[in-house]
Parts: C-alpha cells; structure tokens; sequence
C-alpha cells in the first residue's frame, strides 16, 4: 500500500511541474511499457516509438488521472494499449485501401509510372495479386507510398518507423512485385 501511495505522490508531484518526478515517472514506467508495446507489435522500433507517444500522452494527461479509478500501473497500461490500437488501426486502414488499388499509381522516386499496364491486362491482374502476397510491413509502405502518394517522411512518421526503413521497404515491395510478375524489361518503367 506504501508503494501505491509513493506512486500517486510521484504523479502528484509531476502534475506540479517536478521535473525528477517525470524522470522517476518515465524510469520507473519506461521498460515496463516497451515489453507492452513489443508483444502487441513485435518490432522494437516501432515498439520505442509507441512507448514515447504513450509518455507524451502520459504527461499531457497527468491531470485526469484519478487514483480512486486505477493504480498508476493500470493507468499507464491503458494509455499505451490506446495507443498500440491507434497505431494497429492506422496500419490495418493502409491494408485495407488496397481493394481500391490502381497500378498506374506506382510511380519511381521520379514520379514516372512504374508499370504501364492497363486495367484489364493480365499483367494488372498479376500485379493485384502479388500485391496482396506482401508482408504486412512491406504492404503498409507500399500502399500508403502508391496509392496515398504519402512522401517517405510522412510514412514513416504514420508508421512509427525510420524514413530510411520506408524507402527500403517501398522498393523491396516494387522489387518483390516485378520479380513476381516477371515482366519483359520493356513493360518496366525504369528508373
């Protein structure tokens, strides 16, 4: 009981503007939140981004929390698993968008088309059916870059993920497409 009541003080004493109760906050929460994060998304950079949205929300909300409701613990867990299902939903929404998917929008990091292909052709139909065999990561990139035109950034910043890591996955996916389709080198847009 003497925990809890040092815990409620802690958060007390944040609320006040404390910035040691932060730190003592954010150390004493922090990997306790991240093996949240990782069992729901399974992948640490995504995980390490999850838990510092969750923090910004944890200290932007220090004052609606009501100790007659939940401990800290409770508390904290909620938030992070709100934002675990935000980021899930968002990802799921990208996945989804792919029944209104249009090969003409694949473009190069040029803005030329990367297939040239006609909806009826069998290579479209091709194309479909390979995109839908992508891994889900892969897939996410892939549709928000090709159908949602997102630039890298905004990507990876929907994605809780590195610009870098959305480039790379954006053309594995292309990559991963045309190696598929095994298209004659004249049905390719290069580069």
């Amino acid at each position: 009981m003497e925990i809890l009541l040092d815990k409620i003080h802690l958060i007390q004493r944040a609320l006040k503007g404390d910035d040691t109760a932060c730190t003592k906050i954010h150390d004493e929460y922090r990997e306790y939140m991240l093996h949240l994060c990782m069992e729901r998304v399974r992948n640490k950079e995504v995980a390490q981004n999850l838990v510092q949205e969750a923090f910004m929300q944890v200290f932007s909300k220090l004052g609606t929390y009501d100790p007659m409701i939940a401990t800290p613990g409770v508390w904290i867990r909620s938030i992070v698993n709100n934002c675990c299902n935000m980021y899930e939903r968002k990802k799921r929404q990208a996945l989804e968008s792919l029944d209104d998917f249009d090969v003409g929008s694949i473009k190069d990091d040029s803005g030329e088309p990367e297939f040239d292909e006609e909806p009826d052709s069998i290579v479209y139909r091709q194309i479909m059916k390979s995109v839908k065999k992508l891994s889900d990561g892969h897939k996410a990139v892939f549709t928000l870059r090709a159908l949602e035109e997102m630039t890298h950034k905004e990507i990876a910043s929907e994605l809780g993920i590195s610009t870098e890591k959305s480039r790379v996955d954006y053309h594995r996916a292309i990559e991963y497409l045309k190696e598929q389709i095994k298209l004659p080198n004249n049905q390719i847009k290069s580069r």
